[in-house]
């Protein structure tokens, strides 16, 4: 490709085309975010002008401490951002000290402290353990979760349902206000001279799902907690150094011998599962870590990433003769050693889970093979995104069903990249779809791979969050929220484009052989958004920045300010997007032009040390210096 056609792609993917006339834009519909209203008659004004609020603690919670900073912390920092007023966080024995001297108005009992738990102890006690209560008791108002994290989600919500704030994307860091500011360009947090709330609020939340991961998404706005462990773990559990000299008898025996992995690679083996020293040693170093750790509810027995399964001869016998498959049989006889480990940390510990990975072999256990132990949890390795091929659907749902027979509770692992893409991969509707009916089996765990790339996948990831909460929420409600606050008067054409990037993911025709994370760090991918679909895209948010142009120019003050961060909200989509379309012009004109491959890699490379979009430079300076 040449150096001029270079500059054509650039001005073409990147600049405005300004001789296009802006279109009308009508005052009136630029309507300011705001807290909700709450009749007078029946409010609680929790921060206000003259109102002396604070904010106890317990005497023993300290003000801060990173990385954990504490519900208190958080509603301080944005309710004085919110109304400008102070808001002090004091401990309780002081709060009670000065009841005389020093009264305060409202009082906001934050965390786990004896006043707490005098008003709702019982309830918190009563809860899943992330749940949490927000209880209004005349001019006192009860904010606490079970536990720490908690605290964290109710003080959130309460911001959400009472101040109007919404976090729908990672912003500044929470610890560095000086630095970075207090809010972020997808964030919403209305400024007012009050917040009120309903006075007799008494808000019970609990999760739909216990499990709820996604790695690089904001953990407590997005109310993450990483609760079931099943990942790779039994290397950890049997350490090749030293139970290797020690125990050889521990390790799989391998044509004849057994083979302990060499130092670099401790964790390719399976274990012995039919040694009963492997089961007791495995069981007790469980209910060891139990009995230390009573706040954590699971542990991994997850298998190792490997295909060095024992071959010695009771291990090839424990399943049925019924079961001819090798590798069904080797399903059997691992799990058969799941439910020996599970049923003796049980009677220690009978409320504990035990993760697991349905991965690889283990996935292949036959329908009615064997019943899981209660406490096992399997979690079974599908991808959402590719269920616009009926191919997969039928797959996906053979699979979910099937497992849903073989345990009592089982987790979906999910892939929602992300990075790895320069295309929008968005697929709501099926993804939203499975979350909403847990997969249809009743499914209460979710763990994703996500490294999200938030100027391609817009609310994907916030959708998600929002749904693994309370799965009987309405997603086009919760799609009305995101466009009408981020976007205002253009909520519609922003709520456009997307729903295109979506139908185009979701009607694409490219074959693979992959099912989970189809065309991951492959150009090959650029074909499902060719170039003539990537420039009505294009004209989507060229209008859409024209509108955001008139708006700020018919509009002040407070309107004005907010016009500009549609604006730039606006422009952070179509930055990210650009990168899509150059690469796609790129691709369509030759297929794979010389040097596409480095200059994707390249990208991906980036992707993976900023977790975010690029600027319109970078992508001029990647496309010049590769693609030719």
């Amino acid at each position: 490709m040449t150096r001029s056609r270079i500059g054509v792609l650039i001005v073409l993917g990147v600049l405005v085309h300004r001789a296009a006339a802006a279109p009308a834009a009508d005052p009136a519909r630029v309507v300011l975010p705001a807290p909700p209203e709450v009749p007078a008659d029946k409010a609680l004004t929790i921060v206000g002008p003259g109102l002396r609020t604070a904010i106890v603690i317990g005497d023993a919670q300290p003000p801060y401490r990173f990385p954990y900073w504490g519900g208190h912390a958080i509603l301080r920092q944005f309710l004085e951002h919110i109304t400008k007023q102070p808001v002090p966080i004091i401990k309780a024995s002081n709060c009670e000290a000065e009841k005389d001297a020093l009264p305060r108005d409202v009082r906001l009992w934050v965390g786990d402290q004896p006043r707490v738990r005098e008003a709702i102890g019982k309830q918190l006690d009563a809860l899943d353990d992330d749940g949490f209560i927000i209880r209004a008791a005349g001019k006192d108002v009860h904010v606490a979760g079970k536990h720490d994290w908690g605290t964290h989600f109710a003080a959130y919500d309460l911001l959400e349902r009472f101040a109007g704030c919404r976090w729908y994307a990672p912003g500044p860091r929470f610890w560095e206000p000086a630095k970075d500011g207090v809010v972020g360009l997808f964030h919403i947090v209305p400024r007012a001279a009050t917040v009120r709330m309903p006075a007799d609020t008494n808000i019970v939340e609990e999760p739909s799902y216990k499990m709820r991961w996604m790695r690089l998404v904001p953990r407590h706005e997005f109310r993450m907690r990483l609760r079931d462990k099943f990942s790779h773990n039994l290397c950890v559990l049997i350490p090749p150094e030293p139970l290797g000299k020690e125990r050889p008898d521990f390790f799989p025996e391998v044509q004849g011998k057994r083979y302990v992995p060499p130092k670099g690679s401790e964790h390719d083996f399976q274990p012995c599962t039919t040694n009963p020293a492997v089961v007791e040693h495995m069981a007790n170093a469980i209910i060891a870590h139990f009995d230390k750790n009573p706040q954590e509810g699971t542990y991994s027995v997850g298998m190792n990433d490997s295909g060095r399964y024992c071959e010695c001869a009771k291990c090839q016998a424990v399943a049925p003769a019924t079961l001819t498959d090798r590798e069904h049989r080797i399903a059997y006889t691992f799990f058969a050693f799941y439910n020996q480990v599970a049923e003796r940390v049980a009677a220690k510990h009978p409320t504990k889970r035990l993760g697991c990975l349905a991965y690889a072999v283990l996935s292949e256990l036959p329908a009615g093979a064997i019943k899981l132990h209660p406490a096992i949890v399997p979690y079974l390795t599908r991808d959402s995104a590719q269920l616009f091929d009926q191919r997969e659907v039928a797959e996906f749902r053979e699979k979910v069903t099937r497992w849903h027979g073989l345990a009592a509770r089982m987790g979906i692992y999910e892939y929602v990249y992300g990075t790895g893409f320069v295309i929008p991969r968005i697929y709501n509707r099926y993804l939203l779809k499975n979350i909403a009916e847990r997969y249809g089996v009743g499914v209460d765990g979710f763990y994703a791979e996500d490294y999200p790339n938030w100027g391609l996948d817009g609310p994907k990831y916030w959708l998600i969050a929002r749904m693994l909460w309370n799965c009987k929420l309405d997603p086009e409600e919760l799609k009305r929220d995101y466009f009408g606050r981020l976007f205002g008067p253009l909520a519609d054409a922003m709520r456009a484009y997307f729903e295109l990037l979506e139908e185009t993911w979701c009607t694409q025709t490219l074959e693979s052989p992959r099912s989970n994370y189809r065309w991951m760090f492959d150009p090959k991918q650029l074909a499902i958004f060719p170039p003539g679909v990537c420039d009505k895209a294009w004209a989507m948010l060229d209008e859409a920045e024209r509108a955001a142009q008139g708006y700020i120019a018919a509009t002040d003050g407070e309107k004005k300010a907010y016009c500009q961060q549609v604006a730039e909200r606006v422009a952070y989509f179509k930055t990210t997007f650009a990168l899509t379309r150059l690469l796609s012009q790129a691709y369509g004109s030759r297929k794979e032009p010389p040097g596409l491959r480095e200059a994707y890699d390249r990208i991906m490379a980036l992707q993976l040390e900023d977790f975010g979009p690029l600027s319109p430079i970078k992508y001029e300076e990647l496309v010049r210096r590769y693609v030719r």
